[in-house]
C-alpha cells in the first residue's frame, strides 16, 4: 500500500490522540518508575501504556536513559537506567512525608504545574527538613 502525505496523516493522528486519550503525565507514576530503576540491578521492561507514556517523558527530561520501540510511537518500552539528574529527583521525591506534601500541593484540579516547578518544590521542602534536623533556623 502507498501512502500519501494525507493518509499517513491520518494515521498518525488516529495513533497519537489514541494514546494520549489513554494516559497522562502522572507524579506516582514518574516516581514509581524512578523508585524501580534505582532498585533494579538491569534494565526492565515497562509494563502499561501509562508506564511506557510516563517513561518516554522521562526521557525526555533526562531522568531516565531507555530505549523504545518503535521509536516515534512507542509500544514498548526498556528503562536502562536512572541519569544524575534521575538520582537527584529520586533523592527529593524519597522521603514520603515530603512527596505526600508535593502530592496535596499539586495534584488538585485545577493546579497547573509544571516538572520545574515540582522538583524545585521538593528540593526546598527537602533542604527545609534537613536544616530543621539539624537544628538550623529557617530562612526568612
Amino acid at each position: 500500500m502507498q501512502y500519501t502525505r494525507k493518509s499517513f496523516f491520518k494515521i498518525f493522528w488516529v495513533g497519537w490522540s489514541t494514546l494520549t486519550k489513554r494516559v497522562i503525565r502522572d507524579l506516582e507514576t514518574i516516581r514509581s518508575l524512578l523508585l524501580k530503576a534505582e532498585a533494579s540491578r538491569e534494565a526492565f521492561p515497562c509494563e502499561s501504556a501509562e508506564e511506557i507514556y510516563n517513561a518516554v517523558l522521562l526521557s525526555d527530561a533526562g531522568l531516565i536513559e531507555a530505549r523504545f520501540a518503535p521509536p516515534t510511537m512507542p509500544t514498548a518500552a526498556m528503562i536502562l537506567r536512572l541519569t544524575w539528574q534521575g538520582h537527584d529527583f529520586l533523592d527529593a521525591a524519597r522521603n514520603e512525608t515530603i512527596w505526600n506534601i508535593a502530592k496535596e500541593k499539586f495534584l488538585k484540579p485545577g493546579i497547573s504545574w509544571t516538572f520545574s516547578i515540582v522538583f524545585d518544590f521538593l528540593k526546598a521542602e527537602a533542604q527545609r527538613q534537613l536544616g530543621q534536623a539539624l537544628g538550623c533556623p529557617p530562612n526568612q
